[in-house]
């Protein structure tokens, strides 16, 4: 019988490698056996992850991480949906996360997210200095900030706290979900004979009656909405 699960590790990261279509909840338990068995091998590792062969969603994202931390006693420091051969790959990815993110309220992640890459932190807001590519994904407990272009997937607040955001200086994206919430598709304006562009300006996108709103950020609206800065 195939494995449904199969580990590859390397001094800066793991490689999950899952069978395609096998049921969710068969791969979680036989990442857990395996993980348990190997968990002194793991213990107090700092690591990149790599999913390999199957899409997951967020949520089995966060299951996955789940299994690797209570049973293998491994932190996960960052994710990426990229095949990675070599420990290179991970050692990128690790460079990539502020140093002291570890003190900081936040994760501050260095470059931009391409080719599906996946970044996700369950404790605190994320910081992306770069664009977020529309093929890949940010996940955070708390806030996302885009210091580029977000054309990509974010999903803030899955602590379920509504009063948290997601911000980028050019806000190019309608899949953005903030504590379950999602936001409606933009209306895009018909481009007639006198079309001109706008000026792209700063936005942030919030909860507003259980539902995802943009709007410009503003120093008023910073100061009045009681959104917390990470």
């Amino acid at each position: 019988m195939n494995p449904l699960v199969m580990i590859k590790s390397y001094p800066h990261g793991i490689a999950l490698h899952l069978d395609a279509d096998a049921p969710f909840s068969d791969i979680l338990a036989e990442l857990e056996d395996k993980i348990r068995d190997a968990a002194g091998f793991f213990q107090g590792a700092r690591l990149a992850l790599s999913i390999e062969d199957r899409k997951v969603s967020p949520q089995e994202e966060r299951q996955l991480i789940q299994v690797l931390s209570s049973h293998g006693g491994l932190t996960i420091f960052c994710v990426a949906e990229k095949s990675g051969s070599a420990d290179e790959f991970y050692v990128r990815a690790l460079q990539k996360a502020e140093p002291r993110a570890a003190e900081e309220p936040y994760l501050l992640h260095r470059g931009s997210l391409t080719d599906g890459e996946v970044l996700e932190n369950n404790k605190k807001s994320i910081i992306v200095i770069g664009d977020v590519g529309e093929d890949c994904r940010v996940i955070s407990a708390r806030n996302i900030i885009v210091l580029g272009s977000l054309y990509g997937e974010a999903y803030a607040g899955t602590d379920t706290n509504e009063n948290h955001y997601v911000a980028a200086l050019v806000m190019e994206t309608d899949q953005i979900t903030i504590a379950g919430c999602k936001s409606g598709r933009a209306d895009v304006p018909a481009r007639g004979k006198w079309f001109s562009r706008t000026k792209k300006m700063p936005q942030i996108a919030v909860v507003r009656n259980h539902e995802v709103v943009k709007e410009a950020i503003t120093k008023e609206l910073l100061n009045d909405s009681g959104l917390e800065l990470f």
